[in-house]
């Protein structure tokens, strides 16, 4: 994977999370950046990722919402993003051929789930026969 080796992630320790367990990201934790050009650049390019690993599109969404200030501690949580995408680089969804044209739907939402600014958090996926297609 091209972004790995371009932020010389591509020989760390991968990590089993894409972001640590019971992460908390605010604006105001760490020590602002004096160059964002590297973080706002990552953000940009896992975004593309986000698309066909839904594992990683909740941390994506969270790292991005803090492009405007990001802080050293941001910076962490990205390389530990990376690091996840090490150990994930050959996994991938399979799309089947041969499907039944079924369509299946799971939702899963945590109401003021953030206490800063009482937003929501919510995900689903969206079947046709075996293939994720939303």
């Amino acid at each position: 994977m091209d972004l790995l080796h371009r932020t010389n992630m591509a020989h760390a320790k991968p990590t089993p999370t894409p972001l640590p367990p019971g992460c908390k990201l605010s604006l105001d934790m760490g020590a602002p950046l004096a160059n964002p050009t590297r973080y706002c650049a990552t953000i940009g390019s896992l975004q593309y990722l986000s698309l066909t690993w839904p594992d990683v599109c909740f941390a994506v969404n969270k790292l991005s919402q803090l492009m405007h200030k990001p802080t050293d501690v941001h910076l962490k949580l990205v390389k530990c993003l990376l690091r996840y995408l090490l150990g994930i680089v050959n996994h991938c969804l399979l799309l089947h051929r041969h499907s039944t044209c079924s369509v299946h739907a799971f939702y899963d939402a945590e109401w003021e789930g953030n206490k800063e600014d009482l937003s929501s958090t919510s995900a689903y996926v969206i079947y046709l026969g075996q293939n994720p297609i939303s």
